[in-house]
């Protein structure tokens, strides 16, 4: 069933797991749940988990994205916090967890027929800041999900993510994600062994001919010390 412009948005659930190995740490949360008219919006609730070893990842707050009601054309603004520290720089990345079909957001029942394409309203897969492909969101013709990291308390490239400073700004930069395994570095920290904190924006829109169903994603948020 297609409807023409409304889709109900909501979050109902967060999947969190946090590995970690000697340079590596990584936290699984779920994102986003598009829901029919009839059905009704739960929150599950993420407190705190704090990765041992080298690395410490930490969502500070957002874990649970509730984007709320989404009419098209109209995009939808929500926000991850997160701290990392460690005794060197630390690199970290984006990335959704599924790799087929090659969408973030689809429905577990039929993801191949019923998906979120994350690209389809130009904005490109991010590829890294060396040279970003990073772009504004465009109000009523930009579709599906993007982030940004719009704010780092050092750090942050304005080149590659903007000069925005909430997650509504205008001046936001923002990408698709990559597949997790190949997700490219979109945040280096330069202190040592301390904590520094950064905010990921998410935003997210349809085209008015997308299914009514439910929709749902994994995202990674991976930190990599360096030797």
């Amino acid at each position: 069933m297609i409807k023409k412009e409304i889709i109900w948005v909501g979050i109902v659930a967060v999947v969190l797991f946090v590995g970690w190995s000697l340079y590596d740490n990584q936290q699984y949360f779920r994102v986003l749940d598009i829901k029919p008219a009839e059905a009704t919006t739960a929150t599950a609730t993420l407190n705190a988990s704090v990765a041992a070893g080298a690395v410490t990842l930490q969502i500070t707050s957002g874990g649970t994205v509730d984007f709320g009601t989404i009419t098209a054309g109209t995009p939808k603004y929500s926000s991850t916090d997160f701290y990392v520290s460690a005794n060197d720089t630390v690199n970290v990345s984006f990335g959704r967890k599924r790799s087929n079909p090659a969408t973030t957001l689809a429905s577990s029942a039929n993801p191949s027929s019923y998906n979120i394409s994350d690209t389809a309203g130009g904005v490109d897969v991010f590829t890294g800041c060396s040279s970003p492909v990073t772009a504004v969101w465009v109000s009523g013709s930009s579709t599906g999900l993007g982030f940004s990291l719009y704010k780092a308390s050092e750090n942050k490239n304005t080149t590659c993510w903007g000069t925005g400073t909430s997650k509504t700004d205008s001046a936001n930069k923002y990408a698709a994600l990559q597949a997790s395994s190949s997700a490219s570095t979109a945040w280096t920290t330069v202190s040592i062994a301390t904590n520094v904190y950064a905010s990921v924006g998410w935003v997210l829109d349809v085209p008015t001919s997308q299914a009514a169903t439910s929709y749902t994603g994994d995202v990674i948020i991976n930190a990599t010390a360096t030797p």
